[in-house]
């Protein structure tokens, strides 16, 4: 399960990129260079498992408890623990969330709210590795603006 837990989180946060997402599973050295603080993120998940572990022996559902003897999981143990991480995520990765907004602040050279779109990938040059995103899905999820002709499409 500890596993399953860090390929779910490397795809989930990496999104759409699943060649990307294969090659940091398959490398723990490029998947620590490459996603800021992944063994703090490991040791989260780990720690959920561990809780998870312990609530399951201590008050096992009706008919798993052979599971929680042998050490293993139901698809709704793992399916409580992936959404579990999911909702504690977002406080944990606070500090990394404020560092992508200061990020774009810092790109956004005319105080608009607004980002260059080759600003935005540009930024990857420099070894930010957070604005891979493509046009297609920044337009779909809405923060995309293409209303200027003189400065071109922007991420706001």
């Amino acid at each position: 399960v500890p596993r399953l837990l860090e390929a779910f989180t490397v795809h989930w946060l990496l999104d759409a990129d699943e060649d990307g997402a294969r090659a940091l599973l398959a490398n723990v050295t490029l998947l620590e260079e490459n996603i800021p603080h992944w063994r703090h993120i490991a040791s989260m998940l780990a720690g959920s498992v561990q809780a998870a572990e312990a609530n399951r022996q201590r008050a096992p559902r009706a008919g798993d408890g052979h599971l929680a003897l042998e050490g293993r999981y139901s698809f709704e143990d793992v399916l409580e623990l992936v959404g579990g991480i999911g909702k504690s995520f977002a406080s944990y990765w606070e500090t990394e969330c404020q560092v992508i907004k200061a990020s774009l602040t810092d790109m956004d050279s005319t105080s608009t709210g607004r980002v260059r779109i080759s600003d935005f990938y540009g930024a990857n040059l420099g070894g930010e590795w957070r604005f891979g995103e493509s046009e297609g899905y920044l337009r779909m999820l809405g923060v995309l603006d293409e209303s200027s002709p003189w400065r071109g499409t922007q991420v706001i």
